[in-house]
């Protein structure tokens, strides 16, 4: 995915100089439009794997730039708002948005569920490795074990996705939005306890086999990191 192209149209220039930064930073060939006239000539022009569209623009919004986008071409589409609104994003999602997120996002998280929707686009595998290693921990993807110390614990599949997935994206935070959807494969509520539980299952596993339970950290508000 490196050297991917995307496009921001954002007339919100602090924001979008940001957020490009960080993406060029990660190996993206970012391109900038402030209007959304502009940046539905420059989709036209160049090709990209990504274009991320704010909401409110001015002139014709950000679901107007969407269903133009739609009607020539399945490009991956991420849309920006200023706040998180059920209406909104049900209409992006309606329309055909890919992704939606408020601007309080971190820039770790974008990161991460960029890659994500890239690699399911593009046909790029979650992970191309066969093993991890970290620690002193070491997952095998195909024979789903984990060994720590020479001693072997037994995961279930939902367990060990969930695992590799935090020790994978190591040191970032992962959201547990972002977490019921690459683990779980479905929406997160807000009441479900689900991977809760199984974060708990995984750790008292760790913990019996000689870890630190605290390797799996809670990030309250945030989510959850392997470090």
């Amino acid at each position: 995915m490196s050297n991917s192209k995307v496009l921001i149209i954002d007339d919100d220039a602090k924001f979008s100089e940001k957020l490009s930064a960080v993406l060029q930073d990660n190996g993206f060939d970012v391109e900038q439009s402030y209007s959304s006239e502009e940046g539905l000539i420059e989709a036209k022009m160049s090709h990209f794997q990504l274009i991320m569209v704010a909401t409110i623009l001015p002139a014709l919004d950000g679901f107007f730039v969407l269903e133009k986008l739609r009607k020539q071409s399945d490009i991956p589409v991420i849309m920006l708002c200023n706040r998180d609104c059920e209406q909104l994003r049900l209409e992006g999602y309606r329309k055909g948005a890919d992704d939606y997120l408020v601007k309080s996002f971190s820039f770790t998280e974008i990161m991460v569920r960029i890659q994500t929707l890239l690699r399911r686009t593009l046909g790029v595998p979650f992970s191309q490795s066969e093993k991890l290693e970290c620690n002193g921990l070491m997952l095998q993807k195909r024979e789903q074990l984990v060994c720590y110390d020479n001693k072997n614990i037994i995961l279930t599949p939902i367990e060990f996705r969930l695992l590799w997935t935090l020790v994978d994206s190591r040191k970032q935070v992962l959201s547990k939005p972002y977490l019921y959807q690459i683990v779980l494969d479905r929406p997160f509520k807000p009441f479900d306890r689900t991977l809760d539980m199984h974060l708990s299952r995984i750790r008292k596993k760790l913990v019996e086999i000689g870890m630190n339970g605290d390797c799996l950290r809670t990030i309250h508000g945030k989510g959850y990191r392997f470090s």
